[in-house]
């Protein structure tokens, strides 16, 4: 085998945030075979596995962090972690008590790989190659490995970058991720410049009117998964839990207007949340 380093360092991308490197230390070159593994993405344990319309209220919560690192197999089926999953099922590498990057996939270093720019300029430039291919297993689990075919000079490093295609492009214009997986950190920093403020933050106020369009859609079983789940996991913040307070609000109108209005008001296990 080759001696390779891995290492996360501020990414040759710009406004990227950091990056994954990989350098071969080896006094000769290295052409990569193929499944050459990187490691294992996720999921890594059963809390990982949401259903869309909880991860939508928890990344909501969170201030749209969660989504930088949760994604959707289309292919998924059977079960996972004796859970049944499908094209649905969302996975969420996120902690739930404040929507970080939970330590498991930390660990991994690989949330670090960012995607390739979409833009042509930067596409043909050789250092923004893609070097990382992503695949599901039959276990519907995600894992990174070295593109087949990659050569490396002695003691060369690159960024190892990936790409998720042109399937993925709905996801980067909802959540304005420009160019990269994770979104440039001068857009970040707006986003979040005033969390509390529900009606003056402009990126906010689109969200809150896409999650009460979202409420409207929830059935019973959705409304006490949601309720219970925070219920289980309170959010750390004063900020997270401002917005999930709103949420509540928007869930108890939708339910004692709407979806129980000939009942008497919802039963306990929604009106509990």
């Amino acid at each position: 085998g080759r001696r390779v380093r891995i290492f996360v360092r501020r990414s040759d991308i710009p406004d990227a945030g950091d990056g994954l490197f990989l350098k071969l230390e080896d006094v000769s070159p290295w052409r990569v075979p193929p499944r050459t593994m990187l490691g294992k993405y996720g999921p890594h344990r059963p809390d990982d596995l949401k259903s869309k319309s909880l991860f939508e209220i928890k990344n909501f919560v969170f201030n749209n962090e969660p989504h930088k690192y949760a994604w959707t197999n289309p292919d998924a089926r059977g079960t996972l972690f004796g859970r049944p999953v499908d094209a649905t099922t969302v996975i969420d590498a996120t902690r739930d008590d404040d929507g970080t990057l939970h330590y498991e996939s930390q660990e991994s270093l690989l949330p670090k790989c960012n995607e390739i720019t979409r833009r042509k300029k930067m596409r043909d430039n050789a250092n923004f190659r893609q070097t990382v291919a992503p695949y599901y297993d039959e276990h519907n689990t995600l894992w990174y490995q070295l593109k087949e075919g990659l050569t490396l000079a002695p003691y060369q490093t690159i960024e190892l970058l990936t790409d998720y295609g042109p399937e993925y492009e709905d996801i980067r214009e909802r959540y304005a991720v420009a160019s990269f997986l994770r979104r440039p950190e001068t857009v970040q920093r707006q986003e979040v410049r005033n969390p509390l403020d529900i009606n003056n933050c402009e990126h906010v106020k689109f969200t809150c009117i896409d999650i009460r369009r979202s409420v409207t859609y929830l059935d019973e079983p959705a409304l006490v998964e949601i309720l219970g789940h925070f219920a289980r996991c309170v959010p750390a913040t004063a900020e997270a839990r401002h917005r999930l307070a709103w949420v509540v609000r928007q869930m108890d109108q939708f339910a004692r207007e709407v979806m129980y209005q000939h009942e008497g008001g919802p039963p306990a296990a929604v009106a509990a949340g």
